[in-house]
């Protein structure tokens, strides 16, 4: 097993098969530890070598970090069934000077979900562990796992028997967006789901996707709370505690299950990026596109604020003047797509096409971090695709893109094929659980596909043919959760907690927009919200001082500003332009915002749209 799935710098692009480049392991945390580590403990450490046992027995791993495998019940609502699930857990744990585990000034665990569904815990904690741990304070310690059917955690989701099948699927894809053809993409996109829904819900994977549920992750989530608190020594006087736990996106969902199902064993909960859950459970997808376009305004603002100097893809005397220069080029491949090569292929004659599709498809994405990402999309993908167009025959080289090819051997031992495999198969989780959990979709026909696109491309025309395929991703998958949470219990405004539950959410995010943190929020009593001023995917894509020390207020005392003024926190970064003097407010935790980049960088990669069920992958 692998310490985390082989994640992509822009996972949407898996659906349409464009993959970029892998993280690097030189870009995840750095032993500072004098003890060596020994043999397995280090990167080598391997999730297989530990035996998983029903309580909670951690072992050193990946140099400074904790790992564990927790037994657990496979089906919680059959007690006479004595299958078990293995969760894969991961720690970094507390200051062991200042604040030990387990002694009174320990702050207990803080619970992470990075998204998807099917986003790795364990990747999402060796990359970002340390910065959160500093964010929140180093009495905490910061833990999260892999979900059923993800990575290391089993039973694990595998829709095909070979990976010779997995690639051939992959590559046979079109990797058309809606609406970017001349209309038989939709038939193309329509029968590619049935054909996939087919292959994922044949034989064993189809029985285990019953428990792959929201509601089942969400017990898994109480098992580890409460194994962790099993722990603390008879007559210690340490108060056992809730779950404290911060979700990211689908984690919003996971965390608003969890909170509805097991309301009392909540002691602190930020929800981040917020899903509509009646959204998602009732797989409608009508609110995901509201602030998309603001999202996309921002790049065209910010390039011209920014100037010539430090916008490559400046021109004219407005922002509208970038649009229309960006619409252009779009146009442009819509009717003749450029030849590409990716940087130090090794490949003679490897060259692929980049089309429409692929820029509406990376220009989407960048929405989700605009601050890293725009400069990056006007120098390295707007620009030399500009330049191919206006040079018939040339071939651009575009170093952070590449697609799924397949070299010899086939099957292993080369670690290209070895890189998509894994790539591949990862993502094969994120429908399982998706569809396992929403309302059945038996009897959608292509009319209500083109019907559902013509809707979301009035919120949106840009990310409407990206996003429409929401709706592809569960029509007529047979396997249902064994447990889902009523919708009337969702519905139901109640108390979870003893303290408010935290929702927040940037001014425009392209897929959670602002509007679904108070729509949510109305259903939990007490419960706040906090507003991020700036664009992108969950407030870690524009962070703040300024958000920082309200979360980690937070967590400590439980309090959140009653002011609805102290609740939004100013813009502190900006696409090109960088940090933005301003005023700060009183108890700011300044320098924290430079630790939450890594986080949002690594959100960007964990996180999905929630569509990937089409079977583009």
């Amino acid at each position: 097993m692998r310490p985390f799935s082989a994640l992509t710098v822009m996972q949407f692009q898996a659906l349409f098969n464009l993959f970029l480049l892998p993280l690097s392991v030189s870009s995840l945390p750095v032993s500072n530890s004098t003890t060596p580590p020994g043999p397995g403990e280090g990167w080598d450490f391997n999730f297989d070598s530990i035996t998983p046992t029903p309580n909670l027995t951690y072992h050193r791993c990946y140099d400074r970090f904790e790992c564990a495998r927790l037994l657990v019940p496979l089906d919680y609502t059959s007690p006479s069934d004595d299958r078990t699930a293995s969760i894969a857990i991961i720690k970094y744990p507390s200051d062991p000077n200042r604040y030990p585990e387990y002694s009174a000034s320990w702050g207990g665990p803080v619970l992470l979900n990075p998204g998807g569904p099917g986003g790795s815990g364990v990747g999402f904690v060796l990359e970002v562990g340390e910065a959160i741990g500093e964010v929140l304070g180093r009495q905490y310690s910061i833990v999260s796992f892999d979900p059923r059917g993800v990575n290391n955690t089993r039973p694990l989701v595998s829709c095909f028997n070979k990976p010779l099948e997995r690639k051939t699927w992959a590559i046979k894809g079109a990797g058309k967006t809606l609406g970017s053809g001349g209309g038989e993409e939709f038939g193309e996109a329509y029968i590619r789901a049935k054909i996939y829904r087919e292959i994922c819900n044949e034989g064993e994977n189809g029985e285990m996707g019953r428990f792959l549920g929201t509601a089942s992750v969400a017990r898994d989530m109480l098992s580890i709370n409460d194994a962790t608190w099993d722990r603390v020594p008879e007559n210690s006087g340490i108060r056992k505690k809730g779950l404290q736990y911060w979700g990211f996106s689908y984690g919003t969902i996971l965390g608003m299950t969890f909170g509805k199902m097991f309301p009392d064993k909540v002691e602190r909960m930020v929800l981040d990026g917020v899903v509509d859950a009646l959204d998602y459970y009732d797989a409608t997808w009508h609110h995901y596109l509201l602030d998309t376009e603001a999202a996309l305004d921002s790049f065209y603002e910010f390039c011209f604020k920014a100037g010539p100097l430090l916008c490559d893809f400046y021109t004219g005397n407005k922002p509208a003047d970038i649009r229309k220069r960006v619409q252009k080029v779009l146009t442009a491949l819509r009717e003749q797509p450029v030849r590409f090569a990716p940087s130090g292929s090794d490949s003679q004659i490897y060259s692929e096409l980049f089309t429409y599709s692929d820029l509406q498809q990376t220009i989407f994405q960048s929405l989700y971090s605009p601050i890293s990402a725009f400069p990056t999309i006007a120098s390295d993908y707007l620009l030399p695709v500009e330049a191919a167009i206006q040079t018939p025959n040339r071939t651009v080289e575009m170093p952070f893109v590449r697609k799924p090819q397949l070299t010899c051997p086939l099957n292993g031992k080369d670690w290209r094929n070895e890189q998509m495999e894994v790539e591949l198969r990862d993502r094969e989780a994120l429908p399982a659980i998706l569809c396992a959990d929403a309302a059945p979709l038996t009897d959608m026909t292509l009319a209500d596909l083109r019907q559902h696109y013509n809707k979301v491309f009035k919120q949106s025309p840009t990310a409407a043919g990206i996003v429409a395929l929401n709706v592809l991703a569960c029509v007529g998958w047979r396997t249902q959760a064994v447990e889902k949470v009523p919708r009337e219990l969702f519905m139901r405004k109640s108390a979870v907690g003893a303290v408010p539950v935290l929702f927040a959410s940037t001014t425009a995010d392209p897929v959670t927009p602002l509007r679904n943190a108070y729509a949510m929020s109305k259903l939990f009593k007490g419960s706040k919200v906090v507003v991020q001023e700036g664009e992108g995917h969950c407030t870690t894509s524009v962070p703040s001082d300024c958000f920082n020390a309200i979360v980690s207020e937070y967590f400590k005392s439980g309090t959140v500003p009653e002011k609805e003024s102290e609740r939004y926190c100013a813009r502190q970064y900006a696409p090109w332009i960088g940090a933005i003097a301003g005023d700060r407010k009183r108890g700011e935790k300044p320098g924290t915002a430079e630790l939450m980049k890594k986080v949002g960088e690594a959100l960007r990669k964990n996180v999905g749209p929630l569509m990937m069920g089409t079977g583009r992958h």
